[in-house]
């Protein structure tokens, strides 16, 4: 929608230290590289009160064809105003819109959640192989070696290595990541001649919650959405499935940010918490999300809903929400169970049992000696 459409909508703002009232955009002054400039009054008394307003271009308010859920209109104002819609036929074009956005193969990108998992795999192809490359003992297949990098090889992670090579690098490290790019992209042509070209970040479902992440959409409305027969109807079953693998990735690289802050604040030096804070928050709403879809797209897995309830309750003892944890991992045992899936149940009563050691010994010691039962069946060794 061009930035002038939206003169007549309503917008909440802060006004110096006061609580928030609502203003309305009146007139459309200009629009930079940088933000969008509108001159707006206060919608209780709009004839007295003038104020000019900027918002920064990056605000994905204004990159939408159809009004933000935070906006309304100002109806008497502007009653012949063409974003004046009855709400199912805002939804309808709100569904139009998203499901337009996700078909790009760079819609993942501007997620910050998502380049977060990028930069990361970026670093392990550095860590893990660029020796290899400065040795000349690369293997052939080396992007197949590092499940860090492995389900993120699509364009996306094409663009972050090329936004790598734009910073100032020492010659050997670009001469790898220039190889790397080049390997990334005879993957992809490869995977996608045999039709087993799936990679996490053009998973609809991942893409659609990167919008709800971005700002575009409320919770309800990627529901509505992710529920709606236009979207149901060009989603493959196994695109849900795949959508799990999602949890335990965003949640292992939210542990690792959370341990660097810890180990930088152990130093003395600072570190970005809202970083942490970030990752945490998308682990939190993937998990949601997943649990969300599985029950309505795959009724007959109940243990979907076990396995996101586990992995979200380890992502809440991040944020040392430990007694909601505790909960989620006892729900999670219902579905789980030790027939069907051993492995999955096993890992939740270890959780519990540690959880649970220092404040509530039976309990414990129960969850302990069932999982020992399924260690013991399977054979499983423990790492350190």
């Amino acid at each position: 929608m061009e930035a002038r459409h939206f003169v007549g909508a309503i917008i909440s703002l802060r006004d110096g230290h006061n609580e928030p009232r609502d203003w309305v955009l009146l007139k459309f002054l200009g629009e930079g590289k940088s933000g969008i400039v509108y001159q707006m009054a206060p919608v209780s008394n709009p004839s007295t009160e003038m104020r000019v307003v900027k918002f920064p271009s990056s605000d994905v308010r204004f990159q939408m064809t159809v009004l933000h859920n935070s906006f309304r209109l100002a109806e008497e104002m502007f009653p012949e105003h063409p974003q004046r819609l009855t709400s199912e036929e805002r939804l309808r074009r709100l569904t139009d819109e998203m499901l337009l956005r996700i078909e790009s193969s760079g819609a993942a990108f501007r997620v910050k959640a998502y380049r977060n998992l990028l930069r990361a795999a970026v670093l392990a192809l550095v860590a893990h192989f660029y020796e290899q490359f400065r040795l000349g003992t690369l293997p052939a297949s080396f992007l197949d070696r590092d499940d860090a990098v492995t389900p993120l090889i699509d364009e996306n992670l094409v663009c972050q290595i090329e936004f790598k090579l734009d910073e100032e690098l020492p010659n050997e490290i670009r001469c790898f990541l220039e190889c790397c790019v080049e390997d990334v992209k005879r993957r992809i042509d490869a995977l996608k001649t045999t039709d087993s070209y799936h990679p996490l970040l053009q998973n609809r479902f991942v893409k659609l919650l990167g919008l709800h992440l971005e700002g575009f959409l409320n919770w309800g409305e990627l529901l509505i959405i992710t529920n709606s027969d236009r979207f149901r109807k060009e989603c493959i079953s196994s695109e849900i499935l795949n959508f799990k693998d999602a949890i335990p990735f965003l949640y292992y690289r939210a542990s690792e940010e959370k341990q660097s802050l810890e180990a930088a604040r152990e130093k003395g030096e600072s570190g970005a918490s809202s970083e942490v804070v970030d990752m945490i928050l998308a682990t939190k709403a993937t998990a949601l999300y997943f649990e969300e879809t599985a029950v309505r797209y795959c009724p007959s897995l109940p243990y979907l809903s076990g396995f996101a309830k586990s992995w979200l309750a380890r992502t809440l003892l991040l944020s040392d929400e430990k007694n909601e944890a505790v909960a989620l991992l006892e729900e999670a045992l219902d579905t789980l169970t030790t027939d069907e899936y051993p492995l999955e149940r096993f890992d939740t009563l270890l959780d519990l049992t540690r959880l649970l050691r220092d404040s509530e010994r039976d309990r414990s010691n129960r969850y302990g000696r069932e999982a020992l039962e399924i260690k013991e069946r399977l054979g499983i060794t423990l790492s350190s």
